[in-house]
């Protein structure tokens, strides 16, 4: 008669355990629990703990991927775009510390992008983002549109700010200006009221994104000496094709200048501008292009 077979005790626990140690060298003297799920926690745990050590012990820009390894978007297609993904993905998560500058006539963009973004290790993914975040670590990212680039950060330690100290700001206190719009973050105002409750400040911190004052002046002056000198026909053609997309603060500072363009040509005896002309939605825009983008010729 055969001998009976010794029944292996382990468990699934136990072979996964042993499976893993296999695969991943030495595991902490820890072991796993009953089940399958709590060993896959704890393996996890370890793994993350080791990541975030390794992170923190690298420089900025060492173990990154480089640029032709992984593509990294920074090339916006137009001005709404640029303005879209700084506002809603950069200062909205984050980014508030910027750098801002424009590609000297005559030298190369792309140059001028290899350089950025391998100066601070731009070109990281998602997780690695979050890593270098739990371990205290600045996060940088970069964006161009034709001559005009930015450099964006989050709080923590990077070598962006010891080279880039004299020309860093905060978007708090100093707001993004580009093309006319200005970026900024600032407390917000009022929140909806509900019933029977009266109104509360906002304590959250909210992107602004509106026309700024110095194209706002220049942009009111115009429409104010063309109330009386165009027809309503034609002013509410220009206050449909400008620029601008409609948000909240963006709406709210056209619909003063027509509130006041038409209180100029009511006195005056003339028609008035309908609200319609200005826009509630925005435009549909890609962000990102593919391909290189051909730069306007400098003057």
């Amino acid at each position: 008669m055969a001998a009976p077979v010794a029944k292996d005790r382990r468990g699934f626990s136990g072979h996964l355990q042993e499976a893993l140690a296999a695969c991943f060298g030495n595991l902490p003297k820890k072991d796993f629990r009953k089940d399958a799920k709590s060993g896959f926690r704890e393996l996890c745990r370890w793994t993350n703990n080791s990541l975030l050590a390794e992170s923190a012990q690298c420089e900025p820009g060492q173990g990154e991927t480089s640029m032709e390894e992984k593509e990294y978007r920074y090339l916006a297609t137009s001005m709404a775009g640029f303005v879209k993904q700084v506002a809603s993905n950069y200062v909205g998560k984050g980014y508030v510390y910027f750098v801002q500058g424009q590609v000297p006539a005559g030298k190369d963009a792309t140059a001028v992008d290899r350089k950025l973004l391998s100066l601070y290790a731009v070109q990281i993914d998602s997780p690695e983002r979050w890593r270098r975040k739990q371990a205290g670590l600045a996060n940088v990212h970069y964006i161009r549109f034709e001559r005009d680039w930015l450099l964006v950060a989050t709080p923590g330690k990077h070598k962006f700010f010891e080279r880039e100290s004299g020309s860093i700001r905060d978007v708090r206190e100093c707001p993004i200006k580009f093309h006319g719009y200005s970026i900024r973050l600032a407390p917000g105002q009022w929140k909806k009221k509900e019933d029977g409750k009266p109104r509360e400040r906002d304590s959250k911190s909210r992107v602004r994104v509106q026309i700024s004052k110095d194209r706002y002046r220049k942009l009111k002056a115009e429409f104010l000496h063309l109330a009386t000198h165009r027809t309503a026909e034609k002013i509410a053609a220009k206050f449909w094709t400008l620029p601008f997309e409609p948000y909240a603060p963006v709406r709210k500072q056209l619909l003063e200048i027509l509130r006041q363009v038409n209180a100029k040509r009511k006195k005056a005896g003339y028609s008035q501008v309908s609200p319609s002309v200005i826009r509630y939605r925005q435009r549909p825009v890609k962000v990102f292009q593919a391909e290189r983008a051909e730069l306007p010729k400098a003057a």
